[in-house]
């Protein structure tokens, strides 16, 4: 059964923003606590550094901690495999591993809140919907992470990936697919390969919302698939390592949100 986490993602949304600075204050803490005390790289960080987790109350305080690069990590999990050290739960407790160039292996988890959930959640994503993913299921986080963050939603998903474009478009047409999760340029590609097929976008399929990361959204194409397709649009802008959307938009898609489950630094350096 589905765990709709709406009014979760509706409460973060809506707080004032004294709430949210304390919030993120509070999660912070708990965060640099758990990392320092769970996590053998990250307490050495800090060891290293000279700096105890107390010293860590506010992002700005992140500015104490040196800078920890891909390449570092690399390193890091060459001399201790398979994670460096930068596992803060037990080995055996990790849900499932993906593979970043390098190569990184990164412990992901899913218990709990993906934060993917209320990127899509503000995209209008709901119980009811189906929604096709076509983000990969290997290797990348990107499929199993947003069928996750579908799930959050209460929507059903549809994992198919990239590739067998004509099987796609005729289970959206079967399944009434009302969302799509993947890059813009693949959703042109499967409307124009519907398109050749003889198939009308706005009569004959139930679609109505797409999703994109992974890629910019140009402003041209939005403005094909929303006037042309009367699709409704909406981005976000997500990295790997994290696990999630770090920036996404809502309804008045006046600019992307930053997520207040991340800090985001600008390093010169």
């Amino acid at each position: 059964m589905a765990i709709v986490r709406g009014e979760y993602f509706d409460k973060l949304e809506t707080m004032t923003a004294a709430r949210r600075v304390k919030y993120q204050a509070e999660k912070l803490a708990a965060t640099i606590h758990h990392a320092y005390e769970n996590s053998p790289a990250v307490k050495e960080l800090f060891d290293k550094a000279g700096i105890k987790p107390d010293a860590i109350k506010t992002p700005r305080d992140m500015e104490k901690l040196p800078v920890t690069r891909k390449t570092d990590l690399i390193t890091m999990q060459k001399q201790n495999p398979p994670y460096g050290g930068v596992n803060a739960v037990p080995v055996e407790e990790i849900e499932r591993v993906f593979l970043s160039p390098g190569p990184i292996y990164e412990p992901h988890m899913h218990s709990g809140i993906s934060w993917f959930g209320k990127a899509l959640w503000a995209a209008g994503f709901r119980k009811g919907d189906v929604v096709v993913n076509t983000f990969a299921y290997h290797m990348s986080p990107a499929g199993i992470l947003l069928h996750g963050a579908v799930r959050d939603c209460g929507a059903t998903v549809v994992p198919m990936g990239v590739g067998n474009t004509d099987i796609l478009i005729q289970t959206m047409l079967d399944m009434k697919v009302t969302g799509y999760v993947g890059t813009p340029t693949f959703l042109m590609n499967v409307i124009k390969r519907a398109e050749e097929m003889g198939k009308n976008i706005k009569n004959d399929f139930a679609l109505r919302r797409a999703w994109f990361t992974g890629e910019m959204l140009p402003g041209a194409i939005r403005k094909t698939l929303e006037n042309d397709y009367n699709l409704e649009t909406f981005q976000a802008y997500a990295v790997t390592e994290p696990g999630g959307a770090i920036a996404y938009e809502c309804a008045c898609k006046s600019g992307l949100h930053l997520m207040d489950e991340y800090f985001v630094e600008i390093v010169d350096h």
